[in-house]
């Protein structure tokens, strides 16, 4: 069984299970619903605004973050540690398998199925927003759709990598919880004390004054992917400035394929190594 084989059965495992189905739904919901309470939060707190799609993308874009991370811990973190926990990674194993083929197939598997329901969620947010919204524009919905999913997908495998390095179900949920506090509600405390430290263990007297500090701050995967999205749509749309390196759409990208790469690398590299 290689990797390609075990994402099937990853897939063919969430279809029957109804987690493909029950996320569907979630996003959908999400998707369609979308247009319709950001056109009514919008009359009530700024009626004199327009209702753009460069707007409710960006509304959208606030939210979104959050649920898809919690999405990814709770379709991600017992990936690999719920095989190994269960036993069913020894029946795994016994089979012609490498436990790389374990791993890439686990995360192409549910990339697939992250991916699906929010490319689904995006079609209907379109489809509904090209009746609510005035003057939408669909590039701007695409552009959306796909830096959302590229999060999606990111964080996701930034989860599945944390689950192959414990054989603990819970243990993995703490892991997987604990950086995501970390990451996206605490890390401006990592970025003041990285302050602190640059400047001598004083603050400086003036901002703009430390090196490392800007590029921690864009570090997040929530935040490189409001920078990635920012961005794309400023360039789709013509009217892209010149940003700092750090904020810039490169820098997003290379963050969201960081987290992406390096977490399941440290996974597998600690899967192979325990003894199941």
């Amino acid at each position: 069984m290689n990797a390609l084989t075990m994402a099937k059965k990853e897939f063919h495992d969430a279809r029957r299970s109804k987690t493909l189905l029950s996320l569907i739904v979630l996003f959908g919901i999400l998707g369609v619903s979308g247009p319709f309470l950001f056109t009514k939060l919008l009359a009530m707190q700024a009626p004199t605004e327009p209702v753009t799609s460069r707007g409710f993308v960006m509304f959208m874009a606030e939210f979104t973050a959050l649920f898809i991370s919690l999405s990814a811990i709770l379709l991600g973190y017992k990936a690999i540690a719920g095989e190994t926990e269960s036993g069913s990674g020894k029946l795994l194993l016994s089979l012609p398998n490498h436990r790389r083929d374990i791993v890439l197939g686990k995360l192409i598997g549910r990339a697939v199925i992250f991916a699906v329901p929010l490319l689904l969620s995006g079609l209907g947010m379109l489809t509904v927003g090209w009746f609510v919204i005035p003057g939408l524009d669909p590039v701007e919905f695409v552009v959306f759709t796909i830096v959302t999913i590229i999060f999606g997908v990111s964080f996701l495998w930034l989860i599945i990598g944390l689950s192959a390095m414990t054989k603990s179900s819970g243990r993995a949920a703490t892991y997987a919880l604990g950086v995501f506090v970390l990451l996206e509600m605490l890390w401006n405390i990592v970025v003041i004390g990285s302050v602190y430290v640059e400047n001598g263990f004083s603050f400086p007297d003036e901002a703009g004054t430390t090196v490392i500090a800007p590029y921690l701050q864009n570090l997040p995967p929530g935040t490189a992917y409001h920078n990635l999205l920012e961005q794309s749509l400023a360039m789709v749309s013509g009217t892209a400035s010149l940003a700092p390196f750090q904020s810039s759409l490169w820098f997003a990208a290379l963050v969201l394929v960081g987290w992406a790469v390096v977490s399941p690398l440290g996974g597998y590299l600690r899967f192979d190594s325990i003894d199941l």
